[in-house]
């Protein structure tokens, strides 16, 4: 054993002083950044979080509302939507209290590992690390995710010798932390194993049955919704053939837009059905590409081992450096994994992971190896941050029983690490797939400022003029404002430049339609459908275009088909109700309307025909 038990690891004022400390770098951080347009509309999977926790309010099934992402952070932020319609601030506000709790707890394991000087290191690191500081202000379930992991590890170093209740409620925990995303789900295996180690099965088994229970709801859940029970989330085989798949380089590429929509459309396309379904067809996908070429394969491993301990700002679906420049706190280096990292490493290689440093160093080398199995992105590795700032101290603040000479082994693996992170052997460093200027134009068009937005979409343009997804955005602007002429000639570009875009054909359609060209707005709808089969919006236009020409049974299938791709669309759900309302199906009628209002608040229309139904 190698760490030393302190009586009183919960010294008052040096947890008050942490926890003044933590909640002002991450409130001054907020007010660098508080302008950033980015931070007002939170884009791609954040957007989509928020999205699905109003379906989950809107009495959508929890397994259809997020069959994609965890869970369990789209449940977490159902108060925010019930309490202020999940208003960022008052999210961002309690994930500053979330760091803040974790920096309080990793402490506490520093104190009974090492020293109560020990302890306060790791909490400063924690709490003014900017991998945290920069999820605290976004949407993103990283923060959840590390709170969730520090109170693991205070439950198993801290009160370790609690018995076996402890041990299950860290496994509960746990499977949280995979329902939150499934990048945990290693670190819990070799926890397990450190544990197994320490005393068999009987002191393994208390972990297992808490991640059973934890995962128990979800498999019902899925059973409910007719999909397969195991507790497996949607995106788990998409991030392996992301970071694996031909032609991929070790860090997410595929950006919002047409080449997304193309991708996540392929197994649908192969006979998939389902999530789960989905999520096989990319793991072979990606088996199949490794085979083909082993040598690549080996060569996208070691790029993303080398990225795990760097500071390159590489995330697909948000400008971490944009953010950088604004934050002076963003910028600290020696808080941050291009310095950590090889110094948590460096502790391992020096201590050999002896004592409950064990249980830091299995969370460590379980999102180490899940990045490189998968995909390395700045959030995909921010999970394992608490493992990392227990073990980062450790080569100069560590047990003085590390002998001299293991310990200068260690400092030399981390002095290595560290230089050949910072050589960049691999050409990442600039790397960064964010086209800024197409997502602040699609910002810019959330807030209903169109000028702004087609500066910048055509901004976009002018970076790549190969890229459908500005013009069909320019498109959709010209369309708005009743330039019929401009965008045709926009929608017509796009498609030249991507003949299946399903979106451009879906609004190439809406602008037909509103020019009585009803069968070219269903051919082009179909175009969209052959595409994207689950393409929600081209089957609710549909919807629409069949309901115009009387055909309501089969308008009636095309809405249902568009909610079950999608049962976040108001829109769908206003226009089933309004439609059940015609044919006097009146209790069905009332249901979807209510959803629509309670998806959409702001949408008068469907609040007037609620009313107007209520009021028969």
């Amino acid at each position: 054993m190698i760490e030393r038990v302190e009586k009183s690891p919960g010294h008052r004022g040096d947890v008050f002083l942490l926890v003044v400390f933590s909640l002002a770098c991450g409130a001054a951080n907020y007010l660098f950044l508080r302008d950033d347009p980015f931070l007002s509309h939170p884009i791609i999977d954040a957007a989509e979080y928020v999205a699905e926790a109003r379906a989950i309010v809107a009495g959508i099934h929890p397994a259809a509302a997020a069959s994609i992402h965890g869970i369990v952070y789209p449940l977490l932020l159902v108060p925010f939507v019930l309490v202020s319609g999940a208003v960022p601030a008052t999210v961002y506000l309690f994930q500053l209290f979330l760091v803040a709790a974790s920096a309080v707890l990793v402490r506490s394991c520093g104190v009974r590992l090492v020293s109560r000087r020990y302890g306060n290191v790791a909490g400063v690191l924690m709490a003014a690390s900017p991998v945290l500081l920069y999820f605290q202000v976004q949407l993103l379930p990283v923060v959840f995710q590390v709170f969730l992991h520090s109170m693991i590890l205070y439950l198993l170093i801290v009160r370790g010798n609690a018995g076996s209740k402890t041990v299950a409620a860290a496994g509960v925990l746990c499977g949280l932390s995979w329902l939150t995303h499934p990048g945990s789900g290693l670190s819990t295996v070799l926890i397990a194993a450190v544990l197994w180690r320490r005393g068999g099965w009987r002191a393994a088994a208390p972990l297992a049955a808490g991640v059973v229970l934890a995962l128990a709801p979800l498999s019902a859940f899925r059973a409910a919704s007719s999909e397969n029970p195991l507790p497996l989330q949607g995106n788990a085989g998409l991030n392996i053939y992301i970071g694996n798949g031909e032609g991929a380089n070790g860090a997410p590429r595929v950006r919002p837009g047409y080449r997304w929509e193309k991708l996540v459309s392929w197994p649908e396309l192969a006979g998939a059905r389902g999530s789960v379904d989905s999520s096989a067809w990319f793991l072979r996908a990606a088996w199949d590409d490794a085979r083909r070429d082993p040598g690549r394969q080996l060569g996208l491993f070691a790029r993303k081992a080398v990225l795990f301990a760097s500071d390159y700002p590489i995330d697909a679906s948000q400008d971490v450096g944009r953010f950088e420049r604004q934050s002076p706190l963003l910028r600290n280096a020696l808080f941050n994994a291009a310095f950590l990292v090889p110094l948590a490493f460096g502790f391992l290689v020096a201590a050999a992971g002896r004592g409950a440093f064990r249980f830091c160093a299995a969370g460590f080398a379980g999102y180490w190896i899940t990045v490189i199995l998968t995909v390395f992105a700045v959030r995909y590795r921010a999970g394992g941050w608490p493992f990392i700032v227990l073990l980062a101290p450790g080569l100069f603040l560590g047990p003085p029983v590390v002998r001299p000479v293991r310990r200068a082994a260690g400092l030399s693996v981390a002095i290595l690490l560290f230089i050949v992170t910072a050589i960049d052997p691999f050409g990442m460093k600039h790397y960064n797939p964010v086209r800024t200027e197409y997502n602040l134009g699609r910002i810019y068009y959330m807030e209903g400022n169109g000028p702004a937005a087609e500066k910048w979409f055509r901004e976009a343009v002018r970076r790549e003029n190969d890229d459908p997804d500005p013009w069909n955005a320019i498109g959709v602007l010209a369309a708005a404002r009743g330039d019929t002429a401009a965008a045709l000639a926009a929608y017509r570009r796009s498609l030249d430049l991507a003949g299946d875009y399903a979106a451009a054909h879906c609004n190439l359609a809406l602008l037909l339609a509103g020019r009585s060209d009803l069968e070219g707005a269903k051919e082009h709808l179909q175009s969209a459908i052959r595409a994207v089969p689950s393409h929600a919006a081209a089957h609710y236009a549909l919807g629409v275009l069949y309901e115009e020409e009387g055909r309501t049974e089969s308008a009636e299938s095309e809405y249902r088909i568009a909610l079950k791709y999608d049962p976040t669309r108001d829109d769908a759900w206003a226009a089933l109700g309004v439609l059940l309302a015609k044919e006097n199906r009146r209790a069905e009628a009332e249901r979807c309307l209510r959803k629509a209002v309670q998806l959409n608040p702001s949408s008068s229309a469907s609040a007037a025909n609620l009313e107007k139904l209520l009021s028969r």
